[in-house]
């Protein structure tokens, strides 16, 4: 049905993708905002107001009566009493958009982020929180006139700079960094897991809840559910600019301060309270986002200072620092699942669970010194070291540590001619040097923010380095692991491991199959990556060296 809409701030990145739509979809559409728009169809009435003028109530005392407004530029308790006060005679709907990061975030989201989650205290997250959960309070205290809140997060499309993790927020340079070779620095190696929303489907979205009865006196993350990473956010526009994007990583402690500080946490959101009352779900995938975003670039603008979103999003207050972003806190999270993995499963239905040694990976181990010491990193219940044991390694110099206590009381209790010790990988340098190192299937577990420390554990350890790892060449960056609660499977590529240890030459390396544990509920083939590493005599060469391609075998497992 043909509805009379009116939306304030009609011509920013939001307000011209609303009207173009409605417009489309023939509805009689006026638009109001601060300076002309030549983009917008002839048929759209444009007025050219300032909200915070005298003249301004005049104008709009002046407008016909609207099905719906949707008032796009909401910054203050002021302007959301001044919308109420003009409209609530002169429309049966207000719709007016919010934020997602009005939640309480001061436990770490186990599960995506609902409307039932509570809100932050106002003095909590910053000046721009503090802004729109006033703008709510104010606007759910009113009930002589419906209103529908939508909380959207990191809208991006036409118009839109890029960027979404410091210290990229909206970086009006980032193209020509990445053209000039530039590193780019993100908060953990940009792994860090957030929603998006095109405009296009926020449009959609703002159709579909208007005069809609269900929607009244109701608040909706709007966004797609879809989860990315920043370093796929980042990998995705290199592919775009048909370039390599290198990624420097940096620590919460670091990144505080710095500006966006919001913008560090994850943020996946659950929107099917949307999809149930408007039957519509956000899906417009991220790489048409930023297709959309690179047609303003090179922006016109590029000093910060005078950039509105920088401005609002960085205003008053930092937000309060969040205890569980601290980097101890992460490891603890991490010892934390792997716990729950051990603890919640049985240990013969993990897809990992007792597998056979590839007979040439096998034939490596051969040629390691079995009268030194190895460790077998990421251990789990103890099943590798008991194979070591039967190619003929000694139970004395046999060590077994992983992450998980869980998993090692397991192991000591199974295996007792063994040696086993909860500890992460990266504080393995406080064992002994000279050691072989034999990584079983754990590697790909690692996130590249904690690459650098986990390898430089080993370098410090290791005198072989034996590494098997999960390595899709044709895989996104991650992928889930069996389950959500497991985290991410990364995809690190050989050349990385190798710049890694580059006081290291390469022994062997090579590739296979392999399938999960028969009992695993989940099922899949994956490639596994194999490299042998040995540490250099001192005084060589410290550059890797290069196999000839006869060296590389693949394997079939």
């Amino acid at each position: 049905m043909k509805k009379k809409i009116l939306i304030i701030g009609g011509t920013g990145i939001i307000g011209v993708t609303v009207a173009k739509l409605a417009y489309e979809q023939g509805h009689d559409v006026t638009t109001i905002s601060l300076e002309r728009c030549n983009s917008l169809p002839k048929r759209i009435k444009h007025i050219v107001a300032d909200k915070y003028t005298m003249n301004y109530s005049k104008i709009i005392n002046d407008l016909p009566q609207y099905d719906a407004v949707f008032d796009i530029v909401e910054y203050s308790v002021a302007d959301a009493f001044q919308t109420y006060v003009l409209f609530r005679n002169k429309t049966d709907h207000i719709i007016v958009l919010s934020t997602s990061l009005i939640y309480d975030r001061h436990c770490y989201p186990n599960t995506a982020i609902s409307e039932n989650t509570p809100s932050a205290t106002v003095g909590s997250y910053g000046g721009y929180v503090d802004s729109k959960l006033d703008i709510e309070s104010f606007w759910s205290s009113k009930k002589d006139i419906n209103v529908t809140l939508l909380r959207p997060y990191h809208i991006l499309g036409e118009r839109s700079l890029l960027g979404n993790l410091p210290l990229h927020n909206r970086d009006p340079l980032i193209v020509e960094k990445i053209q000039r070779k530039e590193p780019l620095t993100l908060f953990n190696s940009g792994d860090s897991d957030f929603n998006f929303l095109h405009p296009l489907d926020l449009a959609e979205t703002f159709l579909r809840v208007a005069n809609k009865a269900q929607c009244y006196h109701q608040a909706y993350n709007v966004m797609n559910p879809t989860v990315y990473s920043g370093r796929e956010y980042m990998t995705c526009l290199g592919d775009q600019l048909m370039e390599t994007v290198h990624i420097e990583t940096i620590s919460y402690e670091e990144a505080y301060g710095q500006g966006w500080e919001m913008t560090l946490l994850p943020h996946c959101y659950d929107v099917s309270k949307l999809q149930r009352d408007i039957d519509f779900c956000s899906s417009i995938p991220l790489e048409i986002g930023i297709r959309d975003a690179l047609t303003s670039y090179p922006v016109s603008v590029v000093d910060t200072s005078k950039i509105p979103v920088f401005l609002a999003m960085n205003k008053g207050d930092k937000p309060q620092k969040i205890h569980w972003m601290a980097e101890k806190a992460f490891t603890e999270r991490s010892k934390d699942t792997w716990n729950h993995v051990y603890s919640e499963n049985d240990a013969t239905l993990l897809p990992w669970y007792n597998h056979k040694i590839h007979d040439t990976v096998s034939s490596y181990l051969s040629r390691i010194n079995p009268s030194t010491d190895t460790y077998v990193v990421g251990c789990g219940t103890g099943d590798t070291l008991q194979k070591l044991e039967e190619m003929g390694f000694s139970p004395n110099n046999l060590f077994g540590t992983d992450i998980s206590d869980t998993a090692i009381l397991k192991a000591r209790d199974r295996y007792p001619q063994f040696s086993f010790k909860a500890i992460a990988t990266q504080h393995l340098a406080e064992s002994k040097d000279d050691t072989n190192v034999f990584d079983w299937l754990n590697l790909h577990q690692i996130s590249p923010a904690d690459l650098p420390a986990y390898l430089n554990a080993i370098r410090d350890t290791a005198s072989d380095y034996l590494v098997c790892y999960i390595y899709n060449t044709d895989a996104k960056e991650r992928i889930r692991s069996y389950s959500k609660k497991a985290g991410y499977i990364y995809m690190h590529s050989p050349s990385s491991i190798k710049h890694h240890m580059s006081d290291f030459e390469i022994k062997e390396e090579c590739s296979f199959e392999i399938r999960s544990n028969n009992n695993a509920k989940v099922q899949r083939s994956n490639r596994v990556e194999v490299l042998w590493l040995k540490k250099r005599a001192r005084g060589r060469d410290s550059h890797v060296v290069n196999l000839s391609s006869d060296v590389k075998r693949s394997c079939a497992y």
